[in-house]
Formats: structure tokens, sequence, C-alpha cells
């Protein structure tokens, strides 16, 4: 069977389309984590999580449902600029990977992670008053954080837990 040059190229387009193509990798990457508030800068565009826990039984630590509030928004260049050299001179990517209290101990943790000139840091600082407090570059990159959170505007619908609350 021999096909026509217009087939050819018709299977052809057809594999292409059908290859996935890569995402583009952002050249700035910025999470904020902890139990009640998640905020992601991915190049200007950031994306504010604040998680809401209800209690049913207030003796109990375990929350009996949760709700999350989602909000987008875009970060200004000179804001973007501001955090990225922020993260470069306050001594943050040379941190340890952990802070606060032992593992084994409870604990809140919070987490911040960055991408900023292809280098990659993650530091997780486990709150617990009798231990260590937060260091300082750690303590200084979240209070930018959560300031620029507050950049997010655009609401995106309420998202509940599997319990459906």
């Amino acid at each position: 069977m021999k096909l026509s040059m217009t087939t050819k190229l018709i299977f052809i387009a057809i594999f292409l389309a059908a290859i996935p193509l890569s995402a583009a990798k952002p050249s700035f990457l910025a999470d904020y984590n902890t139990t009640t508030l998640k905020v992601h800068i991915e190049d200007r565009n950031i994306r504010v999580t604040r998680i809401e826990q209800k209690f049913d039984n207030p003796a109990s630590a375990v929350p009996s449902s949760q709700s999350a509030a989602v909000s987008t928004g875009m970060i200004s260049e000179a804001q973007l600029r501001s955090l990225r050299r922020l993260i470069l001179a306050n001594g943050f990517l040379r941190l340890k990977e952990a802070y606060g209290a032992p593992a084994k101990e409870r604990f809140y943790p919070y987490s911040i992670e960055v991408l900023v000139d292809g280098r990659k840091k993650k530091v997780l600082f486990r709150s617990n008053p009798s231990f260590e407090k937060q260091p300082k570059p750690f303590a200084e990159i979240e209070k930018m954080l959560t300031e620029l959170g507050k950049e997010a505007r655009n609401p995106e619908p309420a998202a509940t837990d599997s319990t459906g609350k």
C-alpha cells in the first residue's frame, strides 16, 4: 500500500501531537507550608491555601473536619527580585535541613523550599517552645512569604476534606 504525501504528513502530525510536551521549568520557586497555611510562588504566580480546621471535640488534637480556601494572583517583578535577593543574601541556602524539636517529640511543622538560580533547598522547622527557635534566615523568608501571600486575591471555590463537611 502506497501512501500519499498528505496522508504521511497527517500521520506525522497525529504522532507528534500525541507526544507530551515537557512543561517549562520555573526559574524561581518558593513554597512555604504549615498545617494552616501554604504559599506557593512560581516565577511571579502565587497560590495561597488557607486551611481551617474544625474540632467537634475540644479535647481532641485531631480535627473533625477541615476546609481550604485557595486564592491566586501575581506578585510584581520588584517583589520577586526582593524575595530572590533575600534568599541569596541571608544565608538560607546554607542552613541545615531541619531545626527545632527532634522528630520523636511533639511539634508543629513549618517548611520552606526554594529553587533559585538552579539551586534547590528545603528547610524544616519543627516548632516546639521547649526547643530551639527558628533560624533568622528562615524567619525572614517566612515573614516575606506570608506578606506576599496577601497578594493572592482571586478566590477559587472552597474545598472540603474527605468527610464532606
